[in-house]
């Protein structure tokens, strides 16, 4: 059984498939300009592997989402953009609900999402950190069996923490860096 992830980054975008074990059965990355011309061969490659499950790229993330209820809202949703234009992350997402309806293809949730993060940490807030910091959460809760830690991420053009107090994210912060 192959499981693949999604990191969908500013400059770029990586792709790991794990099998079962958590073993790395192939790892890359491209270039997050290049992801808009090639969204189709990229999810036709996944496809190819006939995965067990997608986490696809969630943006600024919704609650757990199938694929195939992915539409323009949803969209709007997680790029903040138009869902008319062209973006990688747009196009990546049309070109998955193409090629893996078939598997168990969805986006996974950001901190606000969250209902271990009280509802007034969330009041005038879009960023507490995008749906990958959750995962890199959870990477850090389950393997390194972690209770209580506060998650820092620093990219080339954002910054976040993510704070977990007794195994729940209870809190985070995310912020863009303009250029």
């Amino acid at each position: 059984m192959i499981y693949v992830g999604i990191d969908p980054g500013s400059e770029s975008y990586a792709f790991a498939f794990v099998d079962e074990m958590g073993n790395l059965v192939k790892y890359f990355e491209i270039p997050t300009d290049l992801v808009e011309k090639n969204a189709i061969i990229l999810a036709k490659l996944i496809a190819d592997y006939r995965p067990k499950a997608v986490a696809l790229p969630s943006g600024h993330g919704l609650p757990f989402y199938n694929i195939r209820k992915i539409d323009n809202r949803e969209i709007f949703l997680l790029t903040l953009k138009d869902p008319l234009s062209h973006g990688p992350l747009r196009d990546f997402l049309l070109a998955s609900k193409q090629y893996l309806p078939l598997y168990n293809s969805f986006t996974i949730p950001s901190v606000i999402e969250l209902d271990s993060v009280p509802h007034e940490r969330k009041i005038n807030v879009i960023d507490k950190g995008t749906a990958d910091k959750v995962a890199s959460a959870f990477f850090y809760r389950v393997y390194l069996k972690l209770d209580d830690f506060i998650l820092v991420e620093m990219g080339r053009r954002f910054a976040a923490i993510v704070i977990v107090i007794n195994g729940k994210i209870v809190d985070g912060y995310g912020h863009i860096y303009l250029a």
